[in-house]
């Protein structure tokens, strides 16, 4: 499942929070609600495959602009 990892790396996550805590280092959140921390939504569809996410615990502002991607596929 997607993920990201808010204010740090995957290893610092792994090395300060691994079991995804509040206020405990890094946290991760997914686009699956039952997995994160805060059971809040960290990921939202913003347009045609364009993805909005959340960084911070609780859903911060829930403007979900700290981070956009939007993925292309192309058909060979």
């Amino acid at each position: 499942a997607p993920f990201v990892i808010a204010d740090g790396s995957i290893s610092d996550f792994l090395n300060t929070n691994p079991e995804n805590l509040e206020d405990e280092g890094s946290n991760a959140y997914f686009t699956f609600i039952g997995a994160n921390p805060d059971q809040a939504d960290h990921f939202a569809m913003l347009g045609d495959n364009t993805i909005g996410v959340e960084d911070l615990f609780g859903g911060g502002d829930n403007d979900f602009n700290d981070v956009i991607f939007k993925v292309d596929f192309t058909v060979p």
